[in-house]
C-alpha cells in the first residue's frame, strides 16, 4: 500500500510545481444513483483525487492553497438519515489519517469555504470525467474550465511511478496472471465466450478482486475492443483475452493473451502468432529511458512487415513499406500506453497531454493517429507493450478497392485470412535507468507453454 508520507510528498510536489497563489480544487467522484442507467457500480474514485488525497469515498474533495500551503480534505460526515440508509462511519479524522497530515473538514462546508476564500483568486481544476462532476464543479466555482497549468503539473507527477506504485501494479498483474491461466484451462470447443467470462468473473469475485476495465474475451479478435461475449467457440478459433484486475490500492493491470480454442495452434495461427511474439520482442528491445515510444511502435511494425512478407501477405521494400505505414492495415493501434490508477493512465486529462510533448506530436496518418504514447520514456514510467496482427475484412476490402498501399500489400493473399480473427500479446513494463522490467508473474507466451496451459 502507498504510505501516508508518499501522499504528503505528492501534495507538496504539486504545490511546488505550480507558479501562482491560487487554489487547487480536486473533486472526487460521486456515487451514481441506484436507478442510473448503466450504473457504474462498484464505486470507482476519480484517479487524480485518489492519487493526491487517497480517500476512496464518494463525494469527497481536496483543496490545496498555493499561497499558504493549507491542505484540506473534505468528506462526508454521516447524519441520522445516511446512517439509516448507508450505515455509520468512523470519524472523519480516522478516515483521512492514512493519507498524511491534512485538515479534515465536512464536505457540507466546501461550498461556503470556496466562496469565502477564492474571491479574486484563480481556482485550478482538472477536467471532469463525468457529467455529475461537471455540474458539481459549475455549482462550486461557476464554471468547469480546467487549468492547463494544473494538468501539466499533475501529469509530470503521476507519469513517474514510485516503488510503492510499481509494487501495486505488480500485484495487479500477478492477480491477472492467475485469471489468464484459468481462462486458458477453461476454454474448449462447444462453450460460448460467456461461459468462460462468467468463470473468470466468479474467480475474481471469490477473492474480492475488481476488474480494471470490461473484459475483452472473443473469438472475433479482429474487433479490437470487442465487449460482446455471445459467440460460440469452435475448434479452429483463436481467443483474444484482454483483461485485468486492480491491486488493493486501485492500480490497474492490462494483459492480453491469444490462444487456440482447440488447445493446438494450426500452421497459419502459429505463423501469425510467432510474428506477434517477434514484434513484442522488438518493441521491448527498443523501450528504454530517453527513447521515444514511437520507436518501439516502429520496431514492432518493421517485424510485422517482414513477417507478413514471408507469408506472402505483404511485399516490396520493407523500409519504404514501414515509412508508408502499410502495416497499419494489420495493426491499426499503438504499441502501448501509460498504466497506473487508470488503465489508460490519465486519459481524462487529455491523451496528447499524457503521451506527447512539444517535440513529439500526434501523426494524422491512419493507424499512427491511434498512438496513445509517442514521447520519450523516463525512469518510473509504467507502460503496456501490446503489438498485434488482425485481419479486418472490411478494412482490407476498402483499401483494396482504393488501391491503397497495393505496392506493399497482396490483398488477395490477405483476404485468405478474412476468418482468421486476430492475435495480440500484451504485457506491462516498468522503465528503469538501465532498461525495462517486465512486471508480474510469467503468463504463457511461447506456443508450447500456451498449448500446455490450454490442455493441462
Amino acid at each position: 500500500m502507498v504510505p501516508a508520507s508518499e501522499f504528503e510528498r505528492r501534495r507538496a510536489a504539486l504545490v511546488e510545481g505550480m507558479d501562482d497563489d491560487g487554489i487547487i480544487l480536486l473533486l472526487g467522484h460521486d456515487q451514481a444513483p441506484m436507478n442510473y442507467p448503466g450504473n457504474p457500480y462498484p464505486f470507482r474514485q476519480e484517479s487524480s483525487f485518489r492519487y493526491f488525497f487517497g480517500l476512496d469515498e464518494p463525494g469527497a474533495a481536496g483543496w490545496l492553497d498555493l499561497a499558504t500551503g493549507d491542505q484540506r480534505l473534505y468528506a462526508h460526515v454521516p447524519d441520522l438519515d445516511s446512517v439509516i440508509w448507508e450505515g455509520d462511519l468512523p470519524s472523519l479524522g480516522e478516515r483521512v489519517e492514512p493519507y498524511g497530515a491534512v485538515d479534515a473538514r465536512p464536505v457540507a462546508d466546501l461550498a461556503a469555504d470556496v466562496t469565502a476564500v477564492t474571491r479574486g483568486r484563480r481556482v485550478h481544476t482538472l477536467p471532469p470525467t463525468r457529467p455529475a462532476g461537471r455540474e458539481r464543479l459549475t455549482r462550486l466555482v461557476g464554471g468547469a474550465d480546467s487549468s492547463p497549468d494544473l494538468i501539466k503539473a499533475v501529469v509530470a507527477l503521476r507519469e513517474r511511478k514510485s516503488p510503492a506504485e510499481v509494487a501495486e501494479i505488480t500485484e495487479a498483474v500477478n492477480r491477472t496472471a492467475t485469471l489468464h491461466r484459468l481462462a486458458m484451462a477453461e476454454t474448449r470447443p462447444g462453450l460460448t465466450e460467456d461461459d468462460v467470462v462468467r468463470r473468470l468473473q466468479a474467480a475474481a469475485a471469490a477473492d474480492g478482486w475488481e476488474w480494471a476495465y470490461p473484459i475483452i474475451f472473443s473469438v472475433r479478435g479482429e474487433v479490437l475492443h470487442n465487449l460482446g461475449h455471445d459467440n460460440p467457440m469452435e475448434s479452429g478459433h483463436l481467443v483474444v483475452n484482454d483483461s485485468g484486475v486492480t491491486s488493493p490500492g486501485g492500480y490497474a493491470s492490462d494483459v492480453t493473451r491469444t490462444f487456440p480454442v482447440s488447445g493446438r495452434f494450426s500452421p497459419d495461427q502459429l505463423a501469425v502468432y510467432d510474428i506477434v511474439r517477434a514484434a513484442r520482442a522488438a518493441a521491448l528491445a527498443r523501450a528504454g529511458t530517453g527513447i521515444p515510444y514511437r520507436a518501439a511502435h516502429d520496431a514492432a511494425g518493421r517485424v510485422i512487415t517482414e513477417g507478413l512478407s514471408d507469408l506472402g501477405i505483404m511485399r516490396g521494400d520493407p523500409d519504404e513499406s514501414v515509412a508508408a505505414g502499410a502495416f497499419t492495415a494489420f495493426m491499426p493501434h499503438g504499441v502501448g500506453h501509460m498504466l497506473g490508477l487508470d488503465v489508460h493512465d490519465m486519459e481524462g486529462l487529455g491523451e496528447d497531454n499524457v503521451g506527447y510533448d512539444g517535440r513529439h506530436r500526434r501523426a494524422e496518418a491512419f493507424g499512427l493517429s491511434n498512438l496513445r504514447l509517442a514521447k520519450p520514456l523516463r525512469p518510473g514510467f509504467v507502460v503496456t507493450v501490446e503489438p498485434g496482427v488482425y485481419f479486418i475484412p472490411k478494412l482490407l476490402r476498402r483499401w483494396a478497392e482504393q488501391g491503397l498501399h497495393e505496392e506493399f500489400i497482396d490483398f488477395t493473399s490477405a483476404l485468405r485470412f478474412e476468418r482468421f480473427g486476430g492475435v495480440r500479446i500484451e504485457d506491462v513494463i516498468s522503465v528503469t535507468t538501465d532498461g525495462v522490467d517486465l512486471l508480474g508473474d510469467p503468463i504463457p507466451t511461447s506456443p508450447a507453454d500456451v498449448e500446455a496451459a490450454c490442455t493441462g
